[in-house]
């Protein structure tokens, strides 16, 4: 009975989810009217309100159409597995403890493990399709990922260094709230990296429909193209949580009510950001977008790093000295 129970609160989860996100790509065009001074979707429903599920149920009720010589096999399940991981990952990760469900100690490296597993996703995607767009986008999107995970990981390896724990409980609980210097270096850092895992503006050259017509999506369609779609926007608000929790004290607070409404204010102000970049800033070149990865992020993470153990290190002697 326990299980049922658990099975059907992720499953519930994963619904309320699929929700927030189709009802975020709605918030999103009525931003982006605005910054165009243009009205957005405003005719399906109230206020457009019902825009987002005429949209899916456009998209589900539209054919799929097969390329020539596609590997139907890798074609259906690689978007179904994409949209799969970030909802896993959605319910691991941001679980509330409670008496049946406790989040794993380890639960800050759950967002590397499946940005990993999701580069996989991404060539079976590009490769299955039988397309030179698809495949060129996702080898854009391979290279873009791994470029920019280097950076993610040195991040996520400082900021562990600095809490000197894996755990999301223990990082919340403290949390700095007086910011230093290397602090808004690591959290603009973290932003930028958040940005290109993403594939958001300027980084999503792996979907520039200028060059590639659609990027490694170009041949799916219908129900196929809406896994790929949710998938994507699923790990905006995943980044956007992470940001919440690692820099902005997560859901910390003295009343639960009050610090869960905070929660939501500074996730929902994150979110603004991402849809504020994509409005405002151009896309890169693709030799750019590299050569800003390697020869300027990564250094950057490395040195924050280095300097960060460094200070460990001084504070552990003079520790030690004290005790003795």
């Amino acid at each position: 009975m326990l299980y049922i129970y658990i099975y059907f609160i992720l499953f519930l989860i994963c619904i309320i989810n699929i929700l927030i996100v189709a009802y975020f790509t709605l918030q999103e065009r009525i931003v982006l009217a605005s910054t165009q001074l243009r009205k957005g979707p405003n005719v399906v429903g109230l206020l457009g309100i019902a825009q987002p599920l005429a949209d899916a149920f456009k998209l589900l009720m539209k054919e799929i159409i097969w390329p020539y010589k596609v590997n139907k096999f890798l074609f259906i399940l690689s978007p179904f597995f994409m949209l799969l991981l970030s909802l896993c990952l959605w319910n691991i990760f941001f679980l509330i403890p409670s008496k049946f469900i406790n989040i794993p100690p380890f639960s800050l490296l759950f967002p590397l493990l499946f940005s990993s597993l999701n580069v996989l996703l991404v060539i079976f995607i590009g490769w299955s399709a039988n397309s030179k767009y698809t495949l060129q986008g996702a080898l854009r999107c391979i290279s873009q990922l791994v470029s920019y995970e280097l950076v993610l990981s040195l991040v996520f390896l400082t900021l562990i260094l600095s809490y000197n724990t894996l755990e999301i409980i223990n990082i919340i609980n403290q949390q700095k709230y007086s910011w230093g210097f290397l602090d808004i270096l690591v959290f603009i850092l973290f932003i930028i990296a958040s940005l290109a895992e993403t594939n958001r503006t300027p980084f999503d050259l792996a979907e520039a429909e200028s060059e590639l017509v659609s990027g490694y999506n170009t041949e799916h369609s219908s129900v196929l193209f809406t896994y790929m779609f949710l998938a994507e926007y699923c790990y905006i608000f995943i980044m956007a949580n992470i940001i919440v929790i690692l820099f902005f004290g997560g859901w910390w607070g003295f009343n639960k009510i009050i610090s869960y409404f905070f929660y939501i204010i500074k996730l929902l102000i994150i979110l603004y950001c991402f849809i504020w970049v994509r409005s405002t800033w151009p896309r890169f070149r693709y030799d750019q977008l590299m050569y800003f990865g390697w020869l300027e992020l990564l250094p950057l993470a490395l040195l924050i790093f280095v300097i960060n153990i460094c200070d460990e290190l001084i504070l552990d002697n003079i520790y030690i000295l004290l005790s003795w």
